[in-house]
């Protein structure tokens, strides 16, 4: 293999990932961005913890069309707003009428989603399988 073929070969296999060692010889391509090179592998170091709170921030928001056929597509449209409507505080009851029928957008963390998702016993898991439903609208 002459100098420029090496050269061209090495830095393909570093532009896809692999690492080069000093004899010229290289790894497989690093399997995915969470992993690091330990003792002569590739392993991946990311946590429970890191993959959930990657999830997490991966639920983008949905648009106020997203997030009310995801509703119906539920049936939890009419449960919500009748929920809504049977909050005693009038202060809050105003508030989350004013979110649930005015917002435009709906972040999966917000306030707002938190309080009308509890008004209907919905579990974390449930309200991450609607919103991956919605963000696919």
């Amino acid at each position: 293999v002459e100098d420029r073929e090496l050269h061209l070969l090495l830095v393909d296999k570093i532009n896809s990932g692999c690492r080069v060692f000093s004899d010229l010889s290289f790894s497989q391509p690093k399997p995915s961005p969470y992993c690091e090179w330990v003792d002569g592998e590739w392993q991946d170091l990311e946590t429970e913890e890191d993959k959930k709170q990657r999830y997490l921030a991966s639920l983008r928001p949905l648009t106020r069309r997203q997030f009310m056929l995801t509703l119906v597509e539920y049936g939890l449209d009419d449960d919500i707003a009748a929920a809504i409507n049977a909050i005693e505080d009038e202060k809050q009851r105003k508030i989350i009428n004013i979110e649930f029928n005015n917002s435009q957008t709906f972040e999966r963390f917000s306030d707002s989603v938190l309080f009308m998702c509890s008004l209907v016993g919905l579990e974390e898991t449930r309200v991450n399988e609607l919103w991956e439903y919605g963000m696919r609208l």
